[in-house]
């Protein structure tokens, strides 16, 4: 099923360094191929104050006991009547349907936001994807995997750390998806990033959305997002907070 929806959002800060796959992953589904677009107009103020057009794409592939996930995302942004691309992402997931409740799943993703200074980051990671609790209406997933990232920032910002820093860190999140009745839904979603060889190096990443079926193949959502990193780059804050609302539709 491909989604097509357009999004206008107040935002203050920065997005979130690494894509929350969770509102993203698809639990169920027959074999076969399915994606999604997303357009979004946003107003940003915090780090920047730009305009900004985002375009998202994810593709989804289930074939037998395996499944695939593709997510794209690219920005354009206007700042003082000058166009320039201001964020980029690619993230590839591969995970094994062979059990119920535990999958091993790995991961690969590559991002540029000039908007946390970053220049570059790419990371590779893999762990177990595990269910602690099913009903017909709600679903909760607990996830752990090693992450292997490798960052390099711009020059103004390595003030107070090196530009290029290479770090292995420990993924955890949990997930809770709830139908709150036929036409809506919920999810909530925590990441928290420790590095393990630095103490008191984290990243944590909350994500809350509100889902809700209006006429036909329209829908309508709410979504909070905030992040926050306990040693940013020098010209970035340590917290994000986003709000959006969005308009959908599937055919």
């Amino acid at each position: 099923m491909w989604l097509v929806g357009l999004t206008l959002s107040v935002l203050i800060g920065s997005a979130e360094a690494q894509v929350n796959i969770e509102k993203m992953r698809k639990e169920g589904g027959e074999e076969g191929l399915s994606g999604a677009a997303l357009f979004d107009l946003r107003v940003r103020s915090g780090n920047v104050d730009v305009w900004s057009i985002n375009l998202k794409s994810q593709i989804d592939m289930i074939r037998q006991q395996r499944n695939f996930l593709l997510i794209t995302r690219g920005e354009l942004a206007w700042k003082d009547g000058e166009r320039y691309s201001n964020e980029g992402l690619l993230h590839l997931r591969h995970g094994l349907r062979r059990g119920e409740r535990v999958r091993p799943e790995c991961f690969a993703q590559i991002d540029y936001n000039k908007a946390r200074s970053l220049e570059f980051r790419g990371l590779v990671g893999g762990g177990l994807r595990t269910r602690l609790y099913r009903t017909d209406g709600t679903q909760i997933w607990w996830g752990t995997a090693y992450m292997l990232e490798h960052e390099r920032l711009e020059a103004a910002a390595a003030v107070r750390s090196d530009r290029v820093v290479t770090a292995h860190r420990w993924s955890n999140y949990l997930n809770i998806k709830i139908d709150i009745d036929t036409h809506a839904r919920g999810m909530l979603s925590l990441y928290v990033q420790p590095r393990f060889t630095a103490r008191g190096d984290v990243r944590i990443l909350g994500d809350a959305r509100l889902q809700a079926d209006l006429i036909g193949p329209l829908s309508l959502s709410f979504s909070g997002n905030a992040r926050y990193d306990s040693r940013p780059p020098a010209t970035v804050d340590d917290l994000d907070l986003r709000l959006g609302s969005g308009l959908g539709i599937e055919f």
